[in-house]
């Protein structure tokens, strides 16, 4: 009879898995604190897609705010037209 293994962690594994629940923790703290900018579905969908893809989803979930923030930004609007007239 084979005698069981045992699974040595060490601690990079440790402080690799607090990293990523840390970043799991604060991308659905982000997504239920949005008041007006996203619908109670999508925020149901955007958790879903955290907690289903836990090492990826808040990576998605940041790469998708930070998007969102640049495009309503002012760096990406083109200037404002001015009326000429009166």
């Amino acid at each position: 009879m084979q005698e069981p293994t045992t699974i040595v962690y060490s601690p990079q594994h440790v402080i690799v898995l607090v990293i990523v629940l840390v970043l799991t923790v604060v991308a659905l703290v982000q997504v239920w604190r949005q008041n007006n900018t996203m619908p109670t579905a999508g925020k149901v969908v955007w958790t879903a897609v955290i907690i289903i893809l836990v090492g990826v989803g808040p990576v998605v979930w940041y790469c998708w705010r930070l998007g969102d923030r640049l495009l309503n930004s002012k760096i990406l609007k083109g200037p404002r037209s001015r009326r000429s007239g009166s």
